[in-house]
């Protein structure tokens, strides 16, 4: 059984529309841009900045994009609407999840992503 079927079967098993190529939405599923979120490797400690980066891959790379932050456990100290965003935690004991939304990419491709900063 073939990639194409498979996802006509689940299509139709589901009623959901296949995201195609058309005049409104130039891009498939496979062709949207990829959001790769870094956070650091670090054991964080409450207090200290710590910095989250995202990057759009398999963009135009004229494209300008907008960045909406969010945290939780913790406050944005710089970067709100920038790819590179500064964090303090400010919980001890409690993890920081990172989220950004990003704006301007094709309207059928994912648009937030996340990272988590774990305490051991």
């Amino acid at each position: 059984m073939n990639a194409f079927y498979k996802l006509l079967v689940l299509v139709v098993a589901f009623g959901v529309a296949p995201a195609v190529p058309n005049a409104s939405s130039p891009f498939a599923i496979d062709e949207c841009p990829k959001l790769v979120i870094t956070c650091p490797d670090e054991l964080p400690e409450s207090g200290k900045t710590y910095v989250v980066k995202v990057r759009v891959e398999g963009s135009d790379p004229a494209k300008k994009f907008s960045y909406k932050w969010s945290v939780s456990s913790g406050e944005i100290v710089d970067g709100q609407r920038t790819p590179t965003l500064k964090v303090r935690l400010t919980k001890p004991g409690e993890s920081l999840t990172a989220t950004v939304e990003v704006g301007g990419l094709p309207d059928n491709c994912g648009n937030t992503a996340s990272c988590t900063f774990v305490f051991s």
